[in-house]
């Protein structure tokens, strides 16, 4: 779904020049899925122009693209005709200096010469696999900006709650998987019920965190030196059989890489059990795949579980084998108290993206807003997760200073003057409490939740499809029920912020 919106909205992009040239980028973690996204887009655009004049051309740039080679890729770009596209798809190296200075000096569709030329559109692929500024090199190359992720980061759980990121939810059922969390003592016993289910046709990824002993970390512990890709493949070999089980991870050759991929594949091989590292997390689409076992689990995060775990159970999966993830742990899994063990229960109670997203972003802290910090509470500008009050006080400010733009627009007349009432009415609010928008300023007292009602007044862009003016104060007067919590002076303010919310639609 994610890939099909990308494309369509790549075309939309181009084809408005409303900003940027004609070439849409789609950043990538890994080079197998760039490779795989290439080839998806690449069927999309020879069924397109089959039935229309225009011509699709799909890029891949990647770290082994280099030399002549690269620059022969980037000339291409700078030449792009009427009536003609590209996608450009790459992985980190579009994220790099030299590439974002081409990218910034493409040439406009427009006719005005002076008119900057750029990316019409930068889709940020598993945005959760970026730091800051690796999105950022590329999205400042862009006229506009595309996230994606099925679990996003807290950062950008807090931009969206703050109404600095818009944001749009694809609703889907994903299959029923039943996950288990079990004590890594009992791997003898996974490994027989896993026996009897690959009897019976299932096929498994088994993840493993290492691909290799790590003596330093684990010098003396032998069950632990036992978790790791090598060893677990020729533990699985001697009692399943060699025919029947593979292995993969990072550090092999891209060839050796796929061929054993396609071996567990093929539904003609007898090969049930493909052992290997996070590799499998994005671009691995194995429909056969109902079992996941990851070992070591409470060293992964929430996000790149839930990753791992969307690796089964896929579209054209049998409907006949139920589907299992059993997430190992090392851990006391009787201490309900653990903070490991606590992100792998919210696994096993739910199957949702958005929902494992929200218990990330309360877990581990949203982050800073306006810095580079991408999780944690421990910087200045945030907000504690735990304040649910301060977050419902932003959720009303995105919607109020929103309708004030709208309002405020519609409110200039034919000759180009304003409403001087409104204008005099929110200028005197804001001198007479010294209103600031800052994000760190978000504790829900007088002044704070003021500013946090009027800031996308002075931070924000009016969308036309946005929420209307009567949402705004249905959603302000449900907060005012928390009146009990505000002193007697809060009351005043929430009195002349009502009175001006009125006075919009009036």
């Amino acid at each position: 779904g994610k890939t099909v919106l990308a494309y369509l909205l790549s075309l939309g992009c181009i084809e408005s020049r409303q900003g940027g040239g004609r070439v849409a980028a789609l950043l990538c973690p890994t080079q197998l899925l760039a490779a795989q996204h290439k080839q998806t887009i690449s069927e999309f655009a020879a069924r397109l122009q089959t039935q229309s004049n225009w011509n699709i051309r799909v890029e891949l740039l990647t770290g082994n693209v280099v030399g002549e080679s690269r620059n022969q890729l980037l000339t291409r770009l700078e030449t792009v005709g009427d009536n003609e596209a590209v996608f450009l798809i790459g992985t980190h190296a579009l994220a790099t200096p030299d590439i974002s200075e081409r990218l910034k000096q493409l040439p406009s569709v427009t006719a005005d010469a002076s008119s900057q030329g750029r990316l019409a559109l930068a889709v940020i692929d598993e945005e959760q696999r970026f730091g800051v500024r690796q999105r950022q090199a590329l999205t400042e190359c862009a006229a506009h900006s595309l996230y994606m992720s099925a679990t996003p980061i807290p950062r950008s759980i807090s931009l969206m709650k703050s109404g600095m990121m818009d944001f749009t939810r694809l609703q889907s059922e994903p299959r029923s998987v039943e996950t288990t969390i079990a004590s890594s003592d009992n791997l003898e016993k996974v490994v027989t019920v896993l026996k009897n289910k690959i009897d019976a046709g299932s096929k498994c990824f088994w993840v493993l965190p290492r691909i290799v002993p790590s003596q330093v970390e684990f010098e003396g512990d032998e069950d632990s030196q036992k978790s790791n890709v090598i060893d677990r493949y020729k533990g699985l070999k001697q009692i399943l059989g060699e025919e029947r089980v593979c292995y993969i991870h990072g550090r092999m050759h891209e060839r050796e890489r796929e061929k054993q991929l396609a071996r567990f594949a093929d539904p003609s091989s007898k090969t049930a059990v493909l052992v290997g590292t996070t590799v499998i997390e994005v671009g691995i689409d194995i429909p056969d795949v109902n079992i996941l076992i990851v070992e070591d689990a409470d060293r992964f995060g929430l996000s790149q579980l839930h990753q791992l775990r969307g690796r089964i159970g896929r579209a054209g999966s049998r409907s006949d084998l139920k589907c299992n993830c059993i997430l190992l742990s090392g851990t006391n899994v009787a201490n309900r108290e653990d903070s490991s063990l606590c992100r792998l229960q919210v696994l096993q109670k739910t199957n949702k993206g958005d929902e494992i997203a929200d218990a990330d972003f309360m877990l581990r802290g949203p982050g800073e807003m306006l810095g580079f910090i991408q999780s944690g509470i421990k910087c200045g500008k945030t907000v504690d997760p735990a304040n649910v009050l301060s977050w419902d006080l932003l959720e009303a400010a995105t919607q109020f200073g929103r309708s004030f733009l709208k309002q405020h627009s519609n409110s200039v007349t034919k000759d180009g003057s304003q409403s001087s009432a409104m204008t005099n009415a929110l200028g005197q609010l804001l001198a007479e409490e010294k209103v600031t928008p800052f994000y760190d300023q978000t504790n829900a007292s007088s002044t704070k939740g003021f500013a946090l009602r009027l800031m996308m007044s002075l931070f924000g862009e009016w969308k036309n499809d946005e929420c209307i003016t009567l949402d705004a104060i249905n959603t302000l007067q449900k907060l005012d029920a928390t009146k009990g919590e505000l002193s007697q002076g809060d009351e005043s303010i929430d009195a002349k912020i009502f009175a001006l919310a009125q006075s919009f639609i009036s």
